[in-house]
């Protein structure tokens, strides 16, 4: 979809409302936006309310909106924090959080900020594996969800993980990783079971013919 020159904010609410209107199908309940907002080069200013608001305007028609807020740095140790630990995976997910409508999944890793109808559902899930049974990414799988790449490739659609642990690839293996994490009670052990890549056999990822 090619968006029109935006010269003010008025201009890219309108394109946004056109935009979700012509990417979402109707029949959707659950829409997950990966988004680099760096290559559309959009102006600063009143960018976040505008952002904010077309997420808001999303939810208020029925639509249950996810925005990435992954922290890998859990991964290395760095502790998490469900306010203070910033999304490594874009700030529209940050601000739609800090707008106080939102809600942040419990994850220290993968988790989400989610708004709309099935928010407390998908805060529920218990994620037994990361990708797995009972995870956030088998909701959006089983419940109409539409994924939208906003300025970045379709390569960064984690959901495709989803498919990789159910197929068992032999590329990947399951790994803990344990650190702290902080959900409210202050920070208390947390130990995540995730299908890794294996780096030590040399393969590479390539979802070419995925996304084709």
């Amino acid at each position: 979809i090619k968006m029109e020159p935006l010269n003010n904010m008025e201009s890219l609410k309108n394109s946004l409302s056109d935009l979700w209107k012509e990417v979402i199908p109707k029949e959707s309940q659950l829409v997950v936006i990966h988004s680099s907002l760096f290559h559309f080069r959009l102006p600063l200013e009143d960018l976040e309310e505008v952002l904010i608001n077309s997420i808001i305007d999303l939810s208020e028609r029925g639509l249950t909106v996810a925005l990435p807020a992954f922290t890998f740095s859990f991964c290395k140790g760095t502790p998490y924090h469900f306010k203070n630990s910033l999304s490594e995976t874009g700030i529209w997910a940050d601000w739609l959080f800090q707008s106080g409508k939102a809600k942040r999944t419990p994850h220290p890793i993968y988790s989400f900020v989610v708004i709309g109808p099935l928010s407390d559902k998908i805060m529920e899930c218990k994620n037994k594996t990361t990708f797995g049974e009972d995870s956030s990414f088998e909701y959006f799988e089983n419940h109409r969800t539409a994924f939208v790449m906003f300025g970045c490739g379709w390569e960064y659609c984690t959901q495709l993980h989803r498919t990789e642990e159910q197929l068992k690839v032999p590329y990947r293996f399951y790994k803990e990783f344990s650190g702290f994490a902080d959900f409210e009670e202050g920070p208390q052990k947390k130990s995540c079971r995730m299908y890794v890549h294996n780096l030590e056999i040399g393969s590479e990822n390539d979802f070419t013919s995925v996304v084709d």
